[in-house]
């Protein structure tokens, strides 16, 4: 009983690996589905066409970006650190 069982598991994860070996364009992709047209041609508020809110539309898209705002720090102790003269060698 055990032996039709475990031969029964080891010819079905073979069919598995058989039947998986295809390529990808014979797969269906519902996103791709030649009847969606007509399908959205009868909807009352059809879906907008997908973009990313802002992508593109910016009148500066191809100019650089500004300057990096630095920190003030000029006038700031900063705590725990000490302030050594730098001796200068000519």
């Amino acid at each position: 009983m055990k032996s039709q069982i475990a031969l029964a598991v080891v010819v079905g994860c073979a069919a598995a690996v058989v039947f998986a070996q295809s390529p990808s364009s014979s797969f269906p992709r519902g996103w791709q589905n030649p009847g969606l047209k007509n399908v959205l041609a009868k909807c009352k508020n059809p879906p907008q066409p997908f973009s990313i809110p802002g992508a593109g539309q910016s009148a500066n898209a191809n100019a650089a970006p500004p300057d990096p705002v630095l920190p003030a720090t000029a006038g700031k102790a900063v705590r725990g650190a000490t302030v050594t003269a730098v001796p200068v060698i000519s």
